[in-house]
């Protein structure tokens, strides 16, 4: 047995029973649309502009990481947008894991 969401279009014939009516050879004729798959994509960014995004973080956390192989800490300029980006990285994690949580269908978070 198969579940059809709500909104889906389908096409069947019917048949009395003991119990009452029932739909036979269910046809699904058109699916609904997802609102929530297309609101996830609307939310991604351009992939040519993650590359870049993606290359300048790795160049920002090599020059840190070379810093700290040296002994040395990072001067201000460099630590500041750095502990930022960390940060930011830390908060939307947290955020996608307590969404997660709410969620689940049982609740636990699995």
């Amino acid at each position: 047995m198969t579940t059809i969401k709500n909104g889906t279009r389908v096409e069947f014939g019917i048949a009395r029973g003991r119990r009452g009516d029932r739909a036979l050879q269910v046809r699904i004729i058109d699916e609904p649309v997802s609102v929530a798959r297309n609101k996830r994509n609307s939310q991604r960014k351009d992939p040519e502009l993650m590359v870049t995004i993606v290359e300048d973080t790795i160049r920002l956390l090599d020059s840190v990481g070379e810093t700290y192989r040296h002994g040395r800490a990072p001067e201000a300029k460099t630590a500041k947008p750095t502990a930022k980006l960390l940060r930011a990285r830390r908060r939307a994690r947290a955020l996608r894991l307590t969404l997660r949580r709410v969620t689940s269908p049982s609740g636990s978070g699995g």
